[in-house]
């Protein structure tokens, strides 16, 4: 199995924890809630390192592809 060449950057776990607590907010969860908060980072890790893990895919792609040159 290939190991992971990559990891979720600050500004990606920033947009995830905008997103998660935008719509936490929306649907009317209490944000002051500890267990709401937790939730909340838990899924910030998980959704920035997928973007992470794009991120890394989409520039294996494009170098394959001859448009982006390291």
């Amino acid at each position: 199995m290939a190991i992971s060449d990559f990891s979720a950057t600050e500004d990606q776990r920033k947009v995830a924890r905008s997103g998660l607590t935008i719509q936490a907010e929306a649907h009317g969860l209490d944000l002051e809630d500890p267990k709401v908060q937790a939730f909340i980072e838990s899924q910030v890790a998980v959704q920035a390192q997928m973007a992470a893990e794009i991120t890394f895919v989409y520039n294996i792609m494009h170098k394959q592809m001859g448009l982006k040159n390291d």
